[in-house]
């Protein structure tokens, strides 16, 4: 990472992580149509899938918007557990397309 004052590098974060998770609750508004597609066997497990995911959206907005409004903190740590939770929620997404 290059030596950017420490606002400008929290926004450039704030930024890729917020259009990150934007796709990613795109995506999942696509797969939400596709319930009634399912059997209904599996339909309440992909049902149970969906709720986690939303619920994972939910906290990755949480935690930019705490990041966002907090004037301390470790930027490399909490775009760390962000990525993290983003990447479970697109692997989940993707289980779930197939």
């Amino acid at each position: 990472m290059t030596s950017a004052p420490p606002d400008k590098m929290k926004l450039m974060i704030i930024s890729e992580l917020e259009t990150r998770r934007k796709k990613l609750s795109a995506k999942f508004n696509g797969l939400k149509m596709n319930v009634v597609d399912h059997k209904l066997a599996a339909r309440t497990e992909y049902e149970d899938r969906m709720i986690e995911i939303k619920a994972k959206l939910n906290t990755a907005e949480r935690k930019m918007e705490e990041f966002r409004n907090s004037g301390h903190g470790s930027w490399s740590q909490v775009k760390a557990d962000i990525d993290k939770a983003l990447s479970e929620i697109e692997s989940t997404i993707k289980t779930l397309a197939r």
